[in-house]
């Protein structure tokens, strides 16, 4: 199976406000709660696509609970470690008539060393039976920010095959772990970068020439509404984004990570990795709160999906 690693989970609370005012009075007409956290959200798409996946990371009090009872009603694998402390609880404001998506994401509990221990000596016993870890998400306070690196390496020493999905220092850190895949947006790309990336030329270039040689094979860059990249040594892909309504963009890229690593699990080429990848976030944003997108809705997508492939150097892929 798929293992998702999840250190901050929440619940997601999304409440819809017309014309969504700072400093006023604001009336919600339509609210919805989801098991969430990025680990989570993959796990959520992989079922919908027919992957199994055992869930893992940090749960505490109530929030936790709920979670959990989440997981077991729709069969993800729990391998979460409880921890003291309540697990958080996020607020999504939708604002339909202004087309605008605001996250307010709560901190979560304190992380002790044991806890840390715990999970180091879970994703080690995981990874001698599976594959395939994703990463993503924030960390929680008490983890250090070499946390991903750390637990990177460990899946490593099994051979297992690592995606990354996370931002700022954690991120920065944990490339020296040498995960085989990272899905930065464009807006965490520019971060770790310190510039603005405005043409695709200058993401690949900057891409193939200061991530790729630290050791890192492949790279996936969301780019919203114009689409995403998937960049290898001397060719990289580009999907266009399709015009859908849209309903939450909470957890689109969690669902292009859940696509991707569906993807490696199954051997499909590059091409097909960044389809299933795109498909599986649109049909992510066509539904409330971080509901995922059905399978029908993901397959129907896949032929609607422009992709190029270009060649950035002679060799022959």
């Amino acid at each position: 199976m798929i293992i998702t690693v999840t250190l901050n989970p929440a619940v997601d609370k999304t409440i819809n406000i017309d014309s969504f005012k700072i400093n006023s009075v604001n009336r919600v007409w339509k609210s919805r709660k989801d098991a969430g956290g990025k680990g989570i959200n993959v796990s959520k798409v992989l079922m919908e696509l027919g992957e199994n996946s055992v869930a893992t990371g940090f749960l505490g009090g109530e929030t936790g609970l709920a979670i959990k009872h989440y997981m077991e009603k729709i069969k993800i694998n729990d391998k979460f470690i409880t921890v003291a402390g309540e697990t958080r609880e996020n607020l999504k404001i939708v604002d339909p008539e202004n087309n605008t998506f605001t996250d307010i994401n709560d901190i979560g509990p304190s992380i002790n060393n044991n806890n840390i221990d715990l999970l180091k000596k879970t994703i080690h016993e995981l990874t001698v039976e599976n594959e395939l870890i994703v990463f993503s998400g924030s960390i929680p306070i008490g983890c250090p920010e070499e946390i991903y690196k750390e637990l990177i390496e460990i899946a490593h020493k099994n051979d297992a095959y690592v995606i990354l999905d996370t931002y700022g220092k954690p991120f920065k850190l944990a490339l020296d772990g040498k995960p085989d895949l990272i899905k930065p947006n464009i807006e965490e790309l520019e971060a770790y970068f310190n510039q603005k990336l405005e043409k695709i030329d200058e993401i690949v270039n900057i891409v193939q020439n200061k991530i790729i040689p630290k050791g890192i094979p492949s790279v996936v860059v969301s780019l919203g509404v114009e689409g995403a990249l998937l960049i290898n040594k001397d060719y990289y892909y580009k999907t266009t984004g399709l015009k859908v309504k849209v309903e939450s963009t909470v957890g689109a890229g969690d669902a292009m990570v859940a696509g991707i690593a569906f993807s490696i699990k199954n051997n499909f080429d590059s091409k097909l990795q960044l389809l299933y990848g795109s498909a599986a976030a649109t049909g992510n944003i066509m539904t409330p709160g971080t509901q995922t997108g059905d399978i029908e809705t993901i397959k129907a997508l896949l032929e609607k999906i422009s992709i190029k492939k270009e060649m950035t150097s002679n060799e022959n892929n």
